[in-house]
């Protein structure tokens, strides 16, 4: 499954969470996503993390009482454990993006 692929599951199966384990489950994605990990590692996680939140939903528990600590705690631990993004990666990928948005004007 591509990262794109991954975030795009991710997406569909918060819709099934309710207001607060959905929160719950968006805090950790902005802060994992906006931290210096590798990309599809991150996705995988995280969809791992909504893939338990709803098994949690479906036994009566918020996310906090199932997985049994806050999402700030949380998503620390995660991007602690996910590998980093090597400089030359980041900068690869900002070149990439940006060549693919300049082809559009030449």
């Amino acid at each position: 499954m591509t990262t794109r692929d991954m975030i795009k599951e991710n997406n569909k199966l918060r819709e099934q969470l309710t207001p607060g384990n959905k929160e719950y489950v968006e805090d950790v994605i902005v802060f994992v996503r906006s931290s210096r990990v590798q990309q599809s590692v991150a996705e995988k996680r995280l969809l791992e993390l909504t893939h338990d939140v709803i098994q949690g939903q479906s036994e009566g528990k918020t996310a906090a009482q199932w997985i049994g600590r806050d999402s700030s705690t949380l998503a620390e631990q995660i991007t602690a454990e996910l590998p980093a993004v090597k400089p030359v990666e980041g900068l690869k990928y900002y070149i990439m993006m940006l060549g693919s948005r300049l082809r559009g004007y030449f």
